[in-house]
């Protein structure tokens, strides 16, 4: 009795270790290919924390005869495959996930497409990340009457819009990792191969990279080498060939990387946000102040009014985790550049102005004991047209702004206005 026992259990091990051999799976590493990318960014080196990166799934086929398929084919089953993220960003934890639309699983000689191809997984996310992963998965339906619900998680990852680091720093969810998340956590959906992430925290080159799976390595083998002279993989028209022949019998995943140094091609384009951006908001507030001056008058106060605005506008681009920090500094100088710009064409409208000194302070009690004459003041803030709203050892001295300007009238405007400060007596000047 006790050896029939013994030999049953032997015999279970035993065929339990054969079904584990005939249905494993080999995948190889993320392989870099050739092919048309849809984005072009070869000529730029990924360098951490000063570009961005971008992930486009651009297909996946998978061989219907794989015994690591067949060993999960069920009547009224379906396969989905989805593409996960997960990584940490400046502090923030930041998740998403995509998802195709289901397929029926059957056995066949052939491979079969998913449909899902030339999808945006995020495009030009920071890499400020410590770390971060992009997998790629194929999962079957556990139970019948879930197509509906596979179909609707692929039409809701469709229109949802791209990762943002901003949105999940607020705690916003994509409704694709919502209902992902639950049908896994409810083991609907159960996974079936896994691929190693796209990208990490060595950001390799930009371009395109496939990876292979069979039931063994064996399987694919071949297509690892390239013989002289030929073409090797290639991804074109959809298709993955290898020496001009179409990629039969295995399954693959390909995948895009890019890199790119500026979200916006014009730094004064930021500014299209409006007010969805705290600090676009307060740029285009600074802007609108300039057109309240309607008299000399105005100048001191309006001038304290977009400093403020700039200075709260410049803390809040800087706490915003989308952008990497030369992108943030080359959107402020560009705005400090314009508001400068209007605040100049505004004022030489108005004629000269009389402007106190942004960095002295005198009162009628206290009278300064500078002696006007025409030698070149202290430098006070005072500026061309105004007071120069940039402070800082990237400000330009009047000479060279008057080297800038087109017109002949403005300067004599200008050479005008400067004089008349120097020439205010203290006690006529009025109190900051």
């Amino acid at each position: 009795m006790r050896f029939r026992r013994t030999l049953a259990v032997a015999s279970m091990i035993t065929s339990m270790a054969l079904a584990c051999q005939l249905y494993g799976q080999s995948t190889s590493s993320w392989i870099p290919i050739q092919g048309e990318p849809l984005q072009t960014s070869s000529s730029i080196r990924p360098t951490k924390g000063s570009t961005y990166v971008s992930v486009l799934f651009r297909g996946a086929s998978v061989y219907q005869q794989s015994n690591w398929w067949t060993s999960f084919v069920e009547k009224k089953r379906q396969a989905v495959l989805s593409i996960s993220v997960d990584g940490n960003i400046r502090g923030i934890h930041v998740q998403d996930t995509r998802a195709s639309s289901p397929i029926e699983l059957r056995k066949n000689r052939t491979n079969v497409d998913f449909g899902y191809s030339d999808v945006p997984i995020f495009q030009k996310l920071p890499t400020t990340f410590d770390s971060i992963s992009v997998t790629v998965a194929i999962s079957k339906t556990a139970e019948d009457g879930l197509q509906s619900l596979m179909t609707g998680l692929a039409d809701i990852s469709k229109g949802t819009p791209g990762l943002k680091v901003s949105d999940q720093s607020f705690g916003v969810v994509s409704g694709v990792k919502m209902l992902a998340d639950y049908l896994f956590n409810k083991q609907l959906l159960v996974p079936k191969i896994n691929s190693p992430s796209a990208i990490s925290s060595d950001l390799r080159p930009a371009g395109l990279y496939v990876i292979l799976a069979g039931d063994s390595q064996s399987d694919y083998d071949q297509y690892l080498t390239s013989p002289p002279g030929r073409q090797g993989l290639r991804w074109e028209n959809g298709r993955l060939t290898w020496n001009d022949q179409t990629v039969r019998g295995i399954s693959y995943f390909v995948v895009e990387i890019n890199y790119s140094q500026r979200v916006f091609a014009d730094p004064l384009d930021a500014l299209s946000y409006g007010t969805l951006r705290p600090w676009s908001a307060l740029y285009q507030l600074t802007r609108r102040e300039i057109y309240g001056i309607n008299k000399t008058d105005d100048t001191k106060s309006v001038i304290d009014t977009i400093r403020s605005h700039l200075s709260a506008a410049r803390t809040f681009l800087d706490s915003d985790p989308d952008y990497v920090q030369a992108e943030r500094d080359a959107i402020d100088n560009a705005v400090r550049n314009k508001v400068q710009e209007e605040l100049e064409a505004r004022l030489a409208k108005l004629g000269p102005v009389h402007v106190e000194p942004a960095s002295q302070s005198t009162t009628p009690s206290q009278p300064s004991e500078a002696v006007p004459g025409p030698a070149e003041p202290p430098d006070s803030g005072i500026r061309p047209g105004g007071p120069w709203v940039l402070l800082g050892p990237e400000d330009k001295k009047p000479t060279e702004l008057l080297r800038q300007m087109q017109s002949e009238e403005q300067r004599e405007r200008v050479l005008q206005t400067i004089e008349q400060i120097r020439a205010e007596p203290p006690e006529r000047r009025p109190p900051q």
